[in-house]
């Protein structure tokens, strides 16, 4: 009896076990077929500067940084929004906290728009690499003496 239990239970211990599986994954390349060229545009900048207020109040536990930062974030959303534009040039923030923990930020800017997309010319290269050049500080090579 004690042998009959014993292979019934090492029957069922060898039907039950996990069967296991192995996948294989081979990496798949896809090279482009598209060449992309860099693109130039102009910036259109308006003329007139748009701006937002917000005001909100600021609870006791709320960290006074990042309420500010939100709120600086929120301000630059919503004057992007009401501008439509693509992007906003020389901005300026205005950052007022009185007694009562009332925030107020007033956010202007000069709304821009991307005109005018086109492939690079060697004349924009030209320029724009002459801009870089202008930007990059000069490097000066100096003599590196050992003193002893």
């Amino acid at each position: 009896m004690r042998f009959l239990l014993i292979t019934l239970l090492a029957l069922m211990n060898f039907a039950c076990s996990a069967i296991k599986e192995s996948v294989d994954t081979k990496l798949l390349t896809i090279t482009p077929k598209v060449i992309s060229l860099p693109t130039v545009v102009d910036l259109q900048i308006k003329d007139k500067r748009e701006f937002v207020q917000l005001s909100y109040m600021k609870s006791p536990q709320q960290n006074i940084d990042i309420f500010i930062q939100n709120t600086k974030k929120k301000a630059l959303h919503e004057l992007q929004l009401k501008c439509q534009a693509d992007v906003l040039v020389e901005t300026r923030y205005e950052v007022k906290l009185d007694m009562s923990n009332k925030l107020t930020v007033k956010v202007s800017a000069y709304p821009a728009f991307y005109k005018n997309f086109r492939a690079i010319t060697e004349e924009n290269y030209k320029l724009i690499k002459n801009i870089l050049e202008l930007e990059q500080p000069k490097l000066e090579s100096k003599r590196i003496i050992k003193v002893k």
